[in-house]
């Protein structure tokens, strides 16, 4: 199959799983399905760090003088809780239909400790709190993989955290993996400070 039917296969798995959403989420409590048809003007709004993949529809927000756009193309990494506008483009041809992966920082923690020193991790520094960035094959596939777990409730329970991490991985590596990594050492200094972790923000 190719992107586009990919994508509309999942935005077909999303409205199907949307019907047990409420048993999904005591499963995995990271993952918030997202799925709607009717479009909404711009609107305030404030998400907590997470990441938001959608695969139909899009939706962009606005921040100051920045506008960013989210799509089946570009996903949506927040890494502080931020106020910012949004504007929904939905109907019930192309309908809005994605979902939410809420950022576990102790996973992400114990993903950065297996990384360690390895040579080939260099993530680039950020500044911001809120980015997109390109949704790649890898991390579609990884998607894939975890909406037909949460078909089956074991699945979800026993592999849906493992799917959680490999795409954490992609996106650790990817273009804006130095957010994530800004988030983890920023919460680990709360409690450790002064104790330098094993990995450092690149500015290449």
């Amino acid at each position: 199959m190719n992107r586009d039917e990919i994508c509309a296969l999942l935005t077909e798995k999303i409205k199907q799983l949307k019907n047990n959403e409420q048993n999904l989420q005591a499963l995995l409590p990271e993952i918030q399905l997202i799925y709607g048809t009717r479009p909404n003007g711009r609107t305030p709004v404030m998400y907590r760090p997470g990441i938001v993949f959608l695969f139909s529809g899009y939706k962009i927000g606005y921040i100051n003088e920045r506008t960013f756009r989210y799509d089946a193309n570009e996903y949506l990494l927040l890494t502080v809780p931020l106020p910012f506008e949004c504007e929904t483009v939905a109907t019930p041809e192309v309908p809005l239909a994605g979902m939410r992966v809420n950022v576990d920082v102790q996973q992400l923690q114990a993903l950065l400790m297996d990384i360690g020193e390895d040579d080939h991790f260099h993530p680039p520094h950020v500044s911001s709190g809120i980015h997109s960035a390109v949704l790649s094959d890898d991390i579609l596939c990884a998607a894939e993989r975890l909406l037909d777990v949460l078909e089956k409730p074991m699945d979800a329970r026993i592999l849906g955290k493992q799917i959680i991490r490999e795409i954490l991985y992609y996106i650790l590596t990817g273009p804006v993996g130095g957010a994530l990594l800004a988030l983890v050492s920023r919460l680990s200094s709360q409690h450790e400070a002064g104790r330098p972790a094993p990995w450092a923000v690149s500015d290449a």
